[in-house]
């Protein structure tokens, strides 16, 4: 029988259940934090329960230092998806960056629970790497060192390049020096590393870094400190002077006397290791001035002499050497006719002219200067050269090129006062294959700020110019960008690219009251692939934290994306196999796909000035190195014209 009254009560009874599950869902969904007259703990948006949702309020909880209520909804993103990761998909292409294990780990760090942030800033690292999350690890470790009473250590460092010398001198014509080495602390990590100061790029602490750097150093002594610091600041460093003599060793000749003698003096900073007078070997060694003597049956004579580092200078001696007068100048080099000389100095810069063409970033320029009188001053680019007694000098001047024109001026004097200088224009150009045109385009685009804030503008500012000085990329600007660099006057230095590119680069700015992070990614526009992904961090978001992270981040890219140039071992139908073990290539390969140009230097070069080179074709890599080996597939140009000891470089 149908009781209305049951019914009743029924449905009051129901209706009662979903209000509690609707107010409920209220209480559970809802939280508000207020400090000042902001209210935190808000989603974007409406609250739908879901993961993202979660994870949004609680970053608003922190901003405002709601930790509690931030832990609580981090647990329950967590709950609802488990591992940190970078562009996490929310709804449809919208995508966030979802670190619940690592913004824990920092609220567990500011709240001193040390040993609980290390556990959720481990676990986040190991889902995925952060620099935010490495640089809080680093502070949760130093604080559970001071905790335990540790005494701080000191951190062990060994260099490894250049080959030290036991008492810590080394000689080296390397260009770029290379400094290498490693620092091991396997109680408190190594924290950082710096040479002569300027900090050397470590992607992460740990209990043994490896470093390897590359100097460009001016011919001359160089002190260079290396230094190594740990989590609990103990700190290493070891000095090393470094003697840098790329030129040959200077012969100075003081009497000739064709047919029957040549003496006169060497000189080499490094040390003469050899020296040689018409081919005969001649026993002689040590710094100089070392005196020389050799007796002769012909009228001609062939100097040559070789320093401790393998740098050599030659000189040809003939009956018309020493005069600009006719052989009675010879009379006057023999000491038999001391009449006044009335000819100024002669410079010969041998094998180079005027305007010469140069292909190499670097020229040894064989300069020799005669005269009648003993020449007592001698300088190339304005730099002063020692002289030991001699009417003749001969030495090679290693200079340095920048593109386009280049001048070098010798200048000398004699011992009447006499005064000489000649001037060489040489004009580097860079080989067809090194060209800035065949690199790897990228286009910038703005990072998404939280606001048009100068600051932030600036940063991307640093980021492209730290891109575009090594000449590694062409780098395009997006129009966006374009404006809103011109808005802030922010012009840059090595100019952009607006080839079409093969890439972008795309990224987002995170500012909290914690710190400010910039993540990046490379995407191929081909493939829509992801190349590569880098981030920074800074605990303050002031200028100099920026510029500094617009440099670290520059340096990650240019590091996954080394300019690699290897020679090609072997060929087999359209595949070369390509050795890495050369100096020119850096240590970390390039990922699979990457672009590669096959080119052969001109067969008519002249090795002293380098030459051009003819670019054969397009390579890809294939796959990764297997030891100092790897292949790339040959995508264009005559692979029947490919041939061993061509070489690759990379786009």
């Amino acid at each position: 029988m149908y009781d209305p009254s049951s019914f009743m009560n029924r449905s009051l009874f129901l209706l009662a259940i979903a209000g509690l599950m609707l107010f409920g869902g209220c209480a559970v969904s809802r939280k508000v934090c207020v400090t000042g007259d902001v209210a935190y703990c808000e989603a974007r948006g409406d609250f739908t329960g879901r993961w993202y949702d979660y994870y949004e309020r609680a970053l608003s909880c922190m901003e405002s230092g709601c930790y509690q209520a931030a832990l609580e909804d981090l647990h329950e993103a967590i709950r609802r998806r488990e591992a940190d990761q970078r562009r996490a998909r929310t709804v449809g292409m919208h995508f966030i960056d979802y670190f619940p294990h690592r913004e824990k780990g920092l609220i567990h760090y500011i709240e001193g629970d040390y040993a609980a942030a290390k556990t959720e800033l481990e676990r986040s690292l190991d889902q995925y790497p952060s620099e935010k999350a490495r640089f809080y690890l680093d502070r949760v470790r130093a604080q559970l060192f001071r905790r335990a009473d540790r005494i701080p250590t000191k951190p062990r460092l060994t260099l490894t390049l250049p080959a030290s010398a036991a008492d810590g001198i080394v000689w080296t014509r390397d260009d770029p020096v290379r400094i290498a080495g490693t620092a091991v602390d396997r109680d408190e990590f190594i924290s950082d590393i710096a040479i002569n100061g300027s900090p050397v790029f470590v992607a992460a602490s740990g209990p043994e870094v490896r470093f390897s750097e590359d100097l460009v150093l001016a011919e001359g002594r160089h002190e260079i400190d290396v230094q190594a610091r740990n989590l609990m600041g103990g700190e290493v460093w070891r000095r090393m002077v470094l003697h840098v003599d790329r030129s040959g060793p200077l012969i100075a000749v003081d009497r000739f006397v064709p047919g029957k003698t040549v003496s006169g003096n060497l000189l080499d900073p490094a040390g003469i290791s050899g020296f040689r007078i018409n081919g005969q070997k001649v026993w002689l060694s040590g710094y100089g001035p070392i005196p020389f003597k050799g007796m002769l049956r012909s009228r001609t004579v062939a100097l040559t002499a070789v320093d401790r580092l393998g740098n050599e200078t030659r000189i040809q001696l003939d009956d018309g050497a020493g005069s600009h007068r006719s052989s009675r100048g010879w009379l006057a080099m023999a000491g038999s006719d001391e009449r006044a000389a009335v000819a100024p100095p002669a410079v010969d810069i041998r094998g180079l002219t005027d305007s010469q063409i140069v292909f190499s970033e670097t020229l040894r320029v064989p300069v020799e200067v005669r005269g009648e009188a003993e020449i007592r001053h001698l300088s190339v680019n304005g730099e002063a050269v020692t002289l030991p007694r001699g009417r003749i000098i001969s030495f090679n001047s290693f200079v340095r090129l920048d593109p386009g024109e280049n001048r070098v001026t010798v200048t000398a004097a004699d011992a009447k006062g006499r005064n000489v200088e000649k001037r060489l224009r040489i004009i580097r150009r860079i080989p067809e294959a090194f060209q800035l045109q065949h690199r790897y385009g990228i286009s910038v685009h703005p990072f998404d700020f939280t606001e048009e804030d100068p600051d932030r503008i600036r940063f991307q500012h640093d980021l492209l110019d730290s891109l575009l000085q090594p000449r590694r990329f062409r780098i395009g600007v997006s129009e966006d960008l374009q404006t809103l660099l011109d808005r802030q006057g922010m012009a840059l230095d090595g100019g952009a690219d607006w080839g079409s590119p093969h890439a972008v680069l795309l990224g987002v700015v995170h500012e909290t009251r914690n710190g400010i992070e910039a993540a990046a990614r490379m995407v191929n526009i081909e493939t829509r692939e992801t190349l590569a992904v880098g981030d920074v961090y800074a605990p303050s978001a002031d200028r100099d934290a920026l510029a500094v992270m617009g440099r670290r981040l520059s340096e990650k890219f240019l590091r996954r994306f080394p300019l690699l140039a290897a020679e090609i071992v072997d060929v087999s139908k359209n595949r070369v196999r390509i050795d890495l073990s050369g100096r020119e290539t850096p240590g970390k390969a390039l990922p699979p796909s990457w672009p590669l140009l096959i080119y052969r230097a001109a067969e008519t070069g002249d090795a002293a000035v380098g030459s051009d080179v003819r670019i054969i074709g397009d390579a890809r890599v294939a796959d990764a190195p297997s030891g100092d080996v790897f292949t790339a597939i040959v995508e264009a140009g005559a692979a029947g014209d490919i041939r061993p000891t061509d070489r690759v470089v990379a786009r």
